[in-house]
C-alpha cells in the first residue's frame, strides 16, 4: 500500500470514528449520568424526575417569542425546559410558566444555560394574554407538530397508553436536542432545582 493510499485509509477511519462518536455521544451522556451520578437514585439524594434512557432525539424546531415572532433559537445549544399545553394557555398553563421562570432564576449564574419553551397543540400562533408578554420575558413557544410530528405528544410518552397532553409534566431536553428527563406534575420545585443544578454541574454542555 502506498503512502497516499495509507493516508486516505487513515482519513476514512478517523471520519468513521467521528461519526460514531457524534451518534453515540447523547447515549453515553445519559448512561454516564445514570450509572455514575446520583440522578438515577430516587429519594432526597437522587433524581426527583424520571430519566429517559436512552435519551430520545427530538427534531429541530423553530422557536417563537411570546409575541409569536420567529427567533433563531432551536432545541439545541442550551438546556431546555418544556411544558406541553393543549389548545389555549389556561390557568394551569400560566402556573407552569411561572414555575419555569422561577426555576430558571433559581439557577443563578447558570440561568443563561437554560431556556423555557411552551409546546402548543392546536392552532398556532394562539391568542396569548398580555400577561405572558409582560411577565414572562424570554419565554419561547413552538407548535406541537414541530417536536413530534403528526402524533400529538408522541415523543413525550413515558409508558404505554401515556397521555402527555394531560400529564402536566415538565420535560428537560439536553443541548443536543435529546429528551432526557421528565418531572411529574406536583414535583417539589426544590427537587427540580436540585436535579437541574446537578446536571449543569456534571455537564459542561449548554
Amino acid at each position: 500500500m502506498s503512502t497516499h493510499e495509507s493516508s486516505a485509509v487513515r482519513r476514512k477511519r478517523i471520519m468513521l470514528m467521528l461519526l460514531v462518536t457524534a451518534f453515540a455521544a447523547p447515549f453515553v451522556l445519559s448512561w454516564s449520568l445514570f450509572h455514575f451520578t446520583d440522578l438515577a437514585r430516587g429519594g432526597a439524594d437522587g433524581s426527583h424526575g424520571q430519566l429517559v434512557v436512552p435519551p430520545r432525539p427530538l427534531p429541530e424546531a423553530v422557536l417563537h417569542d411570546a409575541g409569536t415572532q420567529q427567533v433563531s433559537g432551536l432545541l439545541r445549544e442550551k438546556w431546555t425546559l418544556l411544558y406541553l399545553v393543549s389548545e389555549s394557555c389556561d390557568q394551569s398553563c400560566l402556573q407552569a410558566l411561572i414555575q419555569m421562570r422561577q426555576l430558571r432564576l433559581a439557577l443563578g449564574r447558570n440561568a443563561h444555560r437554560l431556556q423555557r419553551v411552551l409546546v402548543i397543540y392546536g392552532t398556532f400562533p394562539p391568542h396569548l394574554p398580555a400577561q405572558m408578554l409582560r411577565e414572562f420575558p424570554g419565554q419561547m413557544l413552538t407548535p406541537g407538530s414541530a417536536v413530534d410530528g403528526h402524533v400529538p405528544g408522541g415523543n413525550f410518552r413515558l409508558f404505554e397508553n401515556d397521555d402527555p397532553l394531560r400529564a402536566g409534566r415538565l420535560y428537560l431536553v439536553d443541548p443536543m436536542g435529546n429528551l432526557m428527563l421528565a418531572w411529574p406534575a406536583g414535583t417539589d420545585p426544590g427537587g427540580i432545582i436540585d436535579d437541574l443544578s446537578r446536571l449543569l454541574k456534571y455537564s459542561g454542555a449548554g
